[in-house]
């Protein structure tokens, strides 16, 4: 009985004794390492004891893919869509009318210059500076409106309203960066034009059933 208690307490005692030792020996290592390490002689030795701290990864930053317009004061800034010279705006006043002969002449509105279009927002952008004359007309027994309003990048937009039936070029001022847009709006129909709406309500050119844009020419003939 008496040799299995000593057995167990010499066997505890060296199993404490082998624990101590390692972790002790881990820290006169340790210690050792840091007495003999000397950062004025070993550069390398304040990297050792000190490693430097890894900064967590940061995912990049994509840079914003929309372009701003930066100016309307004269000079020439980017603006979205395709450059274009020549752009015709044709309304059709007979929608859904049997007799309809489709060929979006029935109020027009076109001009020439250094232009910008979004073929698919349907959007019209000025790059620069300029005054451009716009042609104003109508083919059509019906009477038809045109609002032209013209937003710069900063400020107030300007409308202008013009009736259709005048047939001639007006001049129309845009800075640089300005955004075009035109409407049509019906005064008058008659039997030839019996579903157009004649009670103030807008027609945008981008509604593609009742308006066709051309990038080479200006609907301004036929009947």
């Amino acid at each position: 009985m008496k040799f299995l208690s000593s057995t167990v307490l010499l066997l505890f005692c060296l199993l404490t004794a082998c624990s101590n030792s390692d972790f002790s020996g881990d820290a006169r290592s340790a210690e050792a390492f840091r007495k003999k390490c000397d950062p004025q002689k070993d550069p390398k030795c304040n990297s050792k004891l000190n490693p430097p701290t890894v900064p967590p990864l940061v995912p990049p930053v994509k840079p914003p893919t929309d372009e701003k317009l930066t100016s309307d004061d004269g000079g020439s800034v980017k603006t979205p869509g395709l450059p274009v010279i020549k752009l015709g705006i044709g309304f059709n006043d007979g929608l859904g009318y049997k007799k309809d002969d489709k060929d979006f002449n029935d109020a027009v509105v076109c001009f020439e210059g250094p232009f910008t279009y979004d073929a698919t927002k349907k959007e019209i952008y000025s790059p620069k500076k300029q005054t451009v004359p716009v042609l104003i007309g109508s083919f059509s027994a019906c009477k038809n409106n045109v609002i032209i309003e013209i937003t710069p990048t900063s400020g107030e937009a300007k409308k202008y309203e013009f009736q259709t039936n005048i047939n001639k070029r007006v001049n129309l001022d845009f800075t640089a960066g300005s955004k075009m847009s035109v409407s049509f709006k019906g005064t008058h129909k008659v039997n030839a034009c019996p579903n157009l709406p004649t009670n103030g309500s807008l027609i945008p050119h981008a509604n593609t059933d009742w308006v066709v844009i051309d990038l080479d020419k200006c609907r301004n003939y036929g009947n």
